[in-house]
Formats: structure tokens, sequence, C-alpha cells
């Protein structure tokens, strides 16, 4: 009896509860078939990254430990541009967002990057500039360029205009249109390589502050951590220590090999050159790496991993810094080496462009050798001329070379 009653109970409830529980799975499946988008669209659009993780550059030392070249931090203004938000409000409102991160950069002394490769003459008449003589380089570049901005089929003359109505910055002065196609250049030159692109270099801590304060209207914009090459004694023995900077053409398969990135600055001459593979941090097997979960904006949600980078090995040389200091000093000329040690960019170029590019390496030695001989002599006559010629030498060797077409390119941008 109880079985039944309980059996008649639980089809009674049953009977009830049917159509209650339709209804529900009705409304399951038509929130899932209605709003269902609402709910996949923000999962669906977050994205797995990994980023490669660069250590610093190693230091390059005299025989006393004293710093010759190292990295110092400096902070780099980012834009990442999704790849597939192409439609022309997209590319507008980028382009906004641009504006809105020029202004904060200049308003704090910096500059972003400006180098356009459509330039204007004085006549009004647009060009293209590839910062090469060489007729097959400048039709290559010109065809990649080309395509990295749809402009294929465009006849130079309206390069411009085109571009200005694409971005939406036809009434802009031509000046603000210039940062801005220059910025969408880098832009579209790593369009598909996932990871943001430097638009302003080395900006101070207020510019910093700024972009990260204002980087929920900036989207796209971020601040990134990274270092600047710094060579504390000015010129001084910048012969033999050399420089870093951009990866050229022929050379840029080989360090791809090595894991470098097309963007990244190597030695170009003297130590940092020779040494590259030790003082690199670039080389793949010491590079690090941090794998993040971003939005659609490119800005990230969380961390899953991190692996920290090696930094390059330092460099020590037989070079002693606290020789040439002596000699300077018993000479009473120590205002002279407080001007050659002093950071100079201007003159500092001059000396790299009359022992490096110049190829006169051979002379500078030769002068060394014979200060080193009349000191040895003690030919106190002899020493203050020889030395004057010595510092003086570059005017001497390059003479008018310094306006050769060859070396026309050499000091723009100071």
């Amino acid at each position: 009896m109880l079985g039944k009653l309980i059996k008649h109970e639980f089809r009674a409830t049953g009977r009830l509860m049917a159509p209650l529980f339709g209804a529900l799975v009705l409304q399951l499946a038509n929130l899932q078939l209605r709003n269902g988008q609402d709910y996949y669209d923000p999962a669906e659009s977050r994205k797995m990254k990994t980023y490669t993780l660069k250590g610093e550059r190693g230091m390059i030392l005299d025989r006393n430990g004293i710093p010759l070249a190292y990295d110092e931090e400096s902070y780099n203004v980012m834009f990442y541009r999704d790849p597939s938000r192409n439609s022309s409000k997209e590319l507008k409102n980028y382009t906004q967002i641009l504006l809105r991160v020029i202004e904060i950069v200049e308003q704090n002394g910096g500059k972003t990057v400006a180098n356009f490769y459509l330039k204007r003459d004085e006549d009004g008449n647009d060009y293209l500039d590839f910062l090469t003589t060489n007729e097959e380089t400048f039709a290559k570049r010109e065809k990649n360029w080309r395509s990295n901005l749809y402009i294929s089929k465009v006849d130079t003359e309206d390069i411009f205009s085109t571009l200005c109505e694409r971005y939406g910055i036809e009434d802009l002065d031509y000046e603000t249109q210039y940062k801005v196609l220059s910025i969408w250049q880098e832009l579209q030159m790593y369009a598909f390589q996932s990871k943001p692109v430097a638009i302003a270099y080395d900006v101070n801590m207020n510019t910093v502050a700024q972009i990260e304060a204002a980087s929920i209207d900036l989207t796209g914009a971020s601040v990134e951590q990274t270092t600047k090459r710094v060579y504390p004694r000015g010129t001084l023995a910048a012969h033999i220590i050399g420089y870093t900077g951009s990866i050229s053409e022929d050379s840029l398969d080989d360090y791809l090999y090595k894991g470098y990135s097309a963007d990244d600055r190597v030695g170009v001459y003297g130590i940092e050159k020779s040494m590259e593979d030790q003082l690199s941090g670039n080389i793949s097997y010491r590079q690090g790496s941090r794998e993040v979960e971003v939005d659609a904006n490119g800005a990230v949600m969380r961390e899953l991993s991190y692996k920290a980078p090696v930094d390059g090995s330092n460099v020590v040389l037989t070079l002693d810094l606290e020789m040439h200091a002596i000699w300077f000093c018993s000479m009473n000329k120590w205002y002279i080496w407080q001007n050659l040690t002093k950071p100079q960019p201007d003159y500092s170029r001059f000396t790299r462009l009359d022992v490096v590019r110049a190829n006169n390496v051979p002379d500078v030695l030769s002068e060394h050798r014979e200060i080193l001989r009349v000191i040895r002599e003690k030919d106190l006559d002899a020493i203050e001329p020889l030395i004057r010629r010595h510092l003086y030498g570059g005017l001497r060797r390059m003479g008018t070379q310094l306006y050769a077409e060859k070396y026309s390119s050499y000091f723009t941008g100071i």
C-alpha cells in the first residue's frame, strides 16, 4: 500500500514538473541560441601569445674594470594593431589613438618615429627615398614598401593623398600627416608578426606615466622597458670599441638564423662587432620567453609561463684608460682630456666616420706610436704640436671628403 502511494505521488509530481522542466529547457536553448554569441566572443577573442625575451648586452671594460660601453635602462612606446581589424572605421579609430600618443610624447619632449619614405621637395613634389643609390636595391625596397601599404598600383604623386584619406587625416597639417604615416609605415611592416612595434624610443618617465594612466582609452598603446647602448667616455678609443647599429641587409639572414629579430641592434665595428657572440643577449640560446593570454586589443590578461633571459657576457680589454689620463694630466692639458671623454654625439659621429667609414685606422695608430716614441724620448718640444696634430687629424684627413656624396647621409638626423 505504501509503495503504491509513493509511486502515485512520484507520478503526480512528475506530471507537474514535466512542463516546468520543459519550459526551462526551452529557455536555456533560447538563451544559448539568442545570446550565446555574447558569451562566446570574449573567450574566443582571447589568444595565447608567446613573447621572446632578450637579455642585456654585455659590458666592455678596460683592464682596470672601467666601463667603456654598457646598456642603460630606457623605455619605448609600443603599439599593437590587430591585423584582422582592417575596416575603414577601425583604421581611423587606430589613427585617433596614434594622434593622442603623438601628443603625449611630444608634450614631454620626445619624438615619435618620423622616417616616411615618401618625401616632399621645396616645390611640393613628392618623391621616394629609400636611402640607397643602388637601383636594384631601390626597386626591391619600393616593391616591398608598396606591398606593405597596399599601394602597389598607386602613382607616386597620389600616394600621400590616398593614405591620408585611408587613415582619416586629410584635414591635418602636413607635418602631422607625415608623423602619422611614418607610424603606419612601421605598423604595416610588421603587421603579420603579431607583436607590438616601437613608435617612440627612449621616452622619459612623464611619458611612461601618462601612457599607462590612459591605457584604457589608448587601445594598442603600451610602454616597454628596454635598454640603450651608452659610451660613457665619449669618443675615446672609438676606433677600438666600435659601436652598435641596425642589421644590414647583407647579413640579415645570418643573424635571423642565430635567433635575432630584424630590428635588433648588433655590433657593426670594433670590439662591438668582433665580440658580438659574447656580448649579445639576442642569440637564441640566451633568450627567455613569456607566454600570456591577451585580448583582441593585445592587452595582457594573465601570464601563463615565464623563462628569464640570460644577459650577454662582459668583455675585458687590455686597454688602460688611466694611461691616457696620465698623459694629459702630466702635460697640464687636463681640460682637453675632459672634453675628449665627454659624450658629444656630433663629434662622436664625426670621429667614427673618420676612423671607420673612411678607413683611417692605420693613420690613427701610426700617430699613437709616434706619441709613445716622443714620450719615451722625453721630447717636450715635440709633444704639444704632435698632440695638436693628432686631435685635429680627423679634419685634416677628411678635408673636403666630408661633402662627398658617399657620406651625404651620414650626418642625417643630427
